[in-house]
């Protein structure tokens, strides 16, 4: 699956805050599943089924 284009952008010079958005960042991109070729934010990350 090719990564999500947004626009949303996030920069800051507070390195703690930035990793922790960079963190939460990928930890949406990785609960997106693609569901009879739809994309799908998976709630709760952990389940593997829709």
């Amino acid at each position: 699956m090719n990564p999500m284009q947004t626009a949303v952008t996030f920069h800051t010079d507070d390195q703690a805050l930035q990793r922790l958005y960079d963190a939460a960042e990928r930890k949406l991109r990785d609960n997106i599943r693609d569901f009879a070729g739809r994309r799908v934010l998976v709630e709760g990350g952990g389940f593997e089924k829709i």
